[in-house]
């Protein structure tokens, strides 16, 4: 289930930011995450997947290692790598219900 995957990927970020210990940042992705999330669902070619799961997997041993700047890099590619997968140029292929994508 796609739109399932993607709301406890977005949870997963969401968590993560929480663990932070950095209220702002906890705040900022909580904020932020209901819209990638929708984006990601607008956008993402139906082929990609927007969050592969090794890439969190990933971040979290660099985290478990204390390698802040693995994470960071990790991250960084990360996000990059949803920005790649999200085709901007035209209008996504299926409507999205709003209240369904984000509830599920």
């Amino acid at each position: 289930d796609r739109r399932k995957a993607v709301r406890l990927s977005g949870e997963f970020h969401v968590l993560l930011a929480e663990l932070s210990g950095s209220p702002q940042l906890a705040r900022m992705v909580r904020e932020l995450t209901p819209l990638t999330c929708l984006a990601i669902l607008a956008f993402d070619a139906p082929t990609d997947s927007a969050c592969p799961n090794d890439e969190h997997s990933q971040l979290i041993d660099a985290i478990e290692r204390r390698d802040t700047a693995g994470a960071c890099r990790l991250m960084e590619e990360h996000l990059e790598h949803i920005e790649r997968s999200l085709r901007l140029d035209g209008r996504p292929e299926v409507e999205i219900d709003l209240a369904e994508a984000l509830l599920g």
